[in-house]
């Protein structure tokens, strides 16, 4: 090594090499792992997930609760729904088509190129345990029926404890909404 010829042509001293080789350890295991952190955050599933939070964190995409047979919600402001929620198998059942759609839009907004099509994109996280697989694994889709249309459909099963995509809840937005009254005296603030 390199600090060995220093050492042997005395321009340092040899207890001085043990201090240079253990210097050079930390900077390349601290490089090492700054390049594994990049590479997770650029995984295609990680980047996947990331927008679904994200488009979820700013109101751009939402679900139904599959189980509360309301469904007079109406998207607003450039919403898009995305699918349901269903509490009892512990999955989200996502459109498949508006899904995609909603993350290609997303990183097409910053000149980002998504590096998988819809299909690639299902079979990944399918292999990595995002989805929700059937005894028969031929396919990462579901048919489940849709409980607005009532008719079959084939879903995206994303297992819940993955991920967290906001639920509009109809009786909680009534809840939280604008008060029935616009006259100061009706509202009701503790004064």
């Amino acid at each position: 090594m390199f600090v060995h010829y220093l050492a042997h042509n005395e321009i340092i001293a040899e207890a001085e090499i043990i201090s240079y080789l253990e210097e050079s350890i930390s900077i390349f295991t601290k490089l090492g792992e700054k390049q594994n952190l990049v590479i997770n955050e650029t995984r295609p599933i990680n980047l996947f997930l990331s927008a679904i939070e994200q488009l979820s964190s700013t109101n751009k995409i939402f679900v139904l609760d599959y189980d509360s047979h309301d469904f007079t919600v109406e998207a607003k402001n450039n919403q898009e729904n995305i699918g349901y929620l269903d509490t009892k198998s512990g999955m989200y059942l996502l459109y498949p088509d508006v899904l995609y759609k909603s993350v290609l839009k997303f990183f097409r907004e910053q000149d980002i190129n998504f590096p998988l099509n819809a299909g690639a994109l299902w079979k990944e996280l399918e292999n990595n345990g995002y989805l929700h697989t059937t005894p028969k694994k031929s396919r990462p889709q579901v048919q489940k029926r849709n409980p607005k249309t009532n008719r079959d459909q084939s879903f995206i099963p994303l297992l819940q404890d993955k991920i967290s995509i906001e639920v509009l809840n109809p009786e909680l937005e009534i809840r939280i909404g604008v008060a029935p009254s616009n006259r100061i005296e009706d509202l009701d603030v503790g004064f």
